[in-house]
């Protein structure tokens, strides 16, 4: 089974990973992945006002380009279950090659409507290319960093880089996330095991760990 390690302070979660059908959104092909929490994970907002329990949710990437176009993020909040709808979560706009920088928008929408709808701006640029290893092997990727430039239209006065992603350098496969503005602290995901990944062509460097 495909599945990510979550770490985040004292807390390590398996998130395992499953591809549960597919769609065409903007026109793009892409699978849908379906993900949990194992055990459900525990989160406070960046604001450090409240908990959050994250249990799981979907992904729809293209499959030929590996991009974000959806996301639905299925968590509970104050003992109520909440979805949290986003397009456009990460866009890489393939190819990638060092020093390639790129602007996209991603807009967000909880279910039901507990706070407004909001639009952030991004910045995105692969910083570097370099091998790195995890529990699933060791990867040539592309380091990509994805710094916030504006919510709802509004400028900030200094860009905040919220996602450091690697992918891999040929097929362009998530092996690395550091997330930093989400929650109150910084939030690591590593790939542990990709055999559905190698089988559908979508990760071809490999190597035992």
């Amino acid at each position: 089974m495909d599945r990510f390690t979550i770490k985040y302070g004292e807390e390590v979660t398996a998130q395992p990973l499953t591809v549960v059908g597919e769609e065409e959104l903007d026109r793009i092909d892409c699978r849908i992945i379906e993900y949990s929490y194992r055990p459900p994970a525990s989160r406070i907002t960046a604001d450090g006002k409240t908990a959050v329990t994250l249990v799981g949710g979907k992904l729809w990437i293209g499959k030929t380009t590996q991009e974000w176009i959806k996301a639905e993020a299925y968590n509970e909040l104050a003992g109520a279950k909440v979805t949290i709808v986003v397009t456009n979560p990460y866009r890489i706009s393939p190819p990638l090659w060092v020093g390639k920088s790129w602007l996209f928008e991603s807009s967000a929408r909880m279910i039901p409507e507990l706070a407004p709808c909001s639009t952030n701006r991004f910045r995105a640029e692969v910083l570097c290319q370099e091998d790195i290893i995890v529990p699933a092997g060791v990867f040539t990727t592309y380091k990509a960093g994805f710094e916030l430039l504006a919510v709802d239209g509004v400028a900030l006065d200094a860009p905040v880089l919220e996602t450091v992603m690697w992918f891999t350098a040929d097929t362009y496969c998530e092996i690395r996330r550091e997330t930093y503005t989400t929650w109150k602290e910084t939030e690591f995901a590593e790939l542990a095991a990709a055999e559905g990944l190698r089988e559908m062509g979508i990760l071809r460097y490999h190597a035992p760990a």
